[in-house]
């Protein structure tokens, strides 16, 4: 098929109402969830030939996330679906008011290469469970996994229903000339602002989860061996491309040198004296990417790691410190094994570096004083460790500003990807009460036909309004 009949073959299944039914969503994830289970053998194997991640990994940092998502939407399924009755006024007491969850209709989600499976299915769970058709584009940077997606997916779901594009630009800004009801992208900054714009056409809303630089700020009091460790672990897992990988350090210059060194302990602990040999260290995903996070490097002597191997795709693990804050290592996203130090005199300068700059996507603070919580604004905020927020499906993840807009995971997914329908339903009866809305617009009068218990609306907004007019 087409890009163009794929999309079309996709809203006229929708139009024909087959994903209304819970049953139908239910189905659908239960295949996605057997998808899951009777090809992780193949998911892992490709995505070891895209990135060289571990079996461990995968599991840890993709598929337990993916299975949480499904098992918590067949679960909470039709409890999410179902009308929520709002408050009443005095206006609408016999009357039924409630909202209404009903799908958008075809949503477009566009991957990211970093986890290919979690940023697409994750999203996809939610298009699923909300009823929506769901046009689904790889990244082409992953192409084993991509290739993959596109073959899995129509064996399992719904083939008219939940098409997988690929392809690379080209067939993705094909993609975005075609009318949608909802784009969820993950990527870049830069593609997310021709996302934003192509979407600004067809008054079609996005989701955007970008990236950006998130700060860790390590306060001189905590247990620094701790948090290096979980540091560590969160910087150079997947070889540090991760968009909530911590960016970069902020500390003390007094317990730089003690960071440092906790870092480099554990770095012997994790992957050996070579971790180039080990086999839970990454590569980067291509040699573009190796190239520019090399580039990164120049001019810096690192105090840990710097080794390459272009052949390999390789970069150690790499430490720099004392890194200006206006140098080139500190104006874009590192998205590698990079992990540069900027000493701060303390927490005060350190909130004022971070408001300084954009808005980040997470934020990792090492400090039992909450201060930089209530003084600082990122899309997610973790204290004491990284990453872990996301790993919690029952808060919202997305960032805020330049990282991003819109949220997920769990029944944050659900909402975002469904339309909220305001439903109020009256009777023809009790006409009396509606009085004081029709014309003649004579006040006096007015007072006359209104019911007492009405009159105290009158002072309020409905009365307001009437008063506005007839002045």
């Amino acid at each position: 098929l087409s890009r163009g009949q794929a999309i079309q073959r996709a809203r006229e299944a929708f139009g024909s109402g087959r994903t209304r039914p819970l049953e139908f969503r239910l189905q659908q994830l239960q295949a996605l969830q057997k998808m899951m289970s009777e090809r992780e053998v193949e998911i892992i194997t490709a995505l070891k030939q895209d990135i060289n991640r571990s079996q461990y990994d995968t599991s840890l940092l993709e598929l337990i996330g993916i299975n949480n998502e499904i098992n918590l939407a067949l679960g909470k399924l039709r409890e999410w679906a179902a009308p929520r009755l709002v408050e009443k006024n005095l206006l609408t007491m016999s009357d039924e008011a409630y909202i209404q969850p009903e799908p958008l209709g075809v949503v477009l989600i566009i991957g990211a290469w970093n986890y290919p499976w979690a940023v697409t299915l994750v999203p996809l769970v939610g298009a699923i469970a909300a009823g929506n058709g769901a046009v689904v584009k790889p990244s082409e940077i992953s192409g084993y996994s991509s290739l993959l997606l596109a073959t899995l997916l129509p064996l399992y779901l719904d083939k008219d229903l939940y098409p997988v594009v690929t392809g690379g630009v080209t067939e993705t800004q094909e993609l975005l000339k075609q009318r949608f009801d909802h784009i969820f992208y993950t990527g870049s900054s830069a593609v997310g602002k021709l996302v934003m714009e192509a979407a600004a056409r067809h008054i079609t809303p996005v989701t955007l989860e970008l990236g950006g630089k998130s700060p860790c700020y390590i306060d001189k009091n905590c247990d620094i061996r701790v948090a290096c460790r979980r540091i560590t672990w969160g910087k150079f897992v997947n070889c540090g491309q991760t968009c909530i990988a911590p960016d970069y350090i902020l500390c003390e210059p007094c317990v730089q040198g003690h960071v440092v060194e906790c870092i480099r302990q554990t770095l012997l602990e994790f992957y050996g004296p070579d971790p180039k040999s080990s086999p839970d260290y990454g590569r980067i995903i291509n040699q573009t990417h190796f190239n520019r996070v090399v580039g990164l490097m120049e001019g810096y002597a690192p105090v840990l790691g710097g080794q390459c191997d272009a052949s390999q795709r390789y970069i150690a693990p790499t430490i720099l410190k004392d890194v200006p804050p206006h140098s080139k290592l500190m104006q874009e996203e590192i998205f590698g094994p990079l992990l540069p130090i900027v000493t701060v005199s303390g927490l005060d300068e350190a909130i004022s570096f971070i408001n300084e700059r954009d808005k980040p996507l997470a934020l990792y603070i090492f400090s039992s004083d909450k201060q930089m919580i209530e003084e600082t604004t990122s899309g997610g905020v973790t204290v004491n460790d990284v990453m872990m927020h996301y790993t919690l499906i029952s808060l919202p993840f997305g960032g805020v500003g330049q990282s991003g807009m819109g949220f997920y995971h769990g029944k944050h997914t659900f909402d975002r990807l469904s339309h909220q329908r305001a439903c109020l339903l009256r009777s023809l009866g009790m006409e009396s009460i509606n009085l004081a809305r029709y014309p003649p617009q004579d006040r006096q009068r007015a007072r006359e036909r209104v019911p007492v218990g009405i009159r105290q609306l009158q002072g309020g907004s409905l009365g307001r309004g009437k008063q506005e007019q007839q002045q």
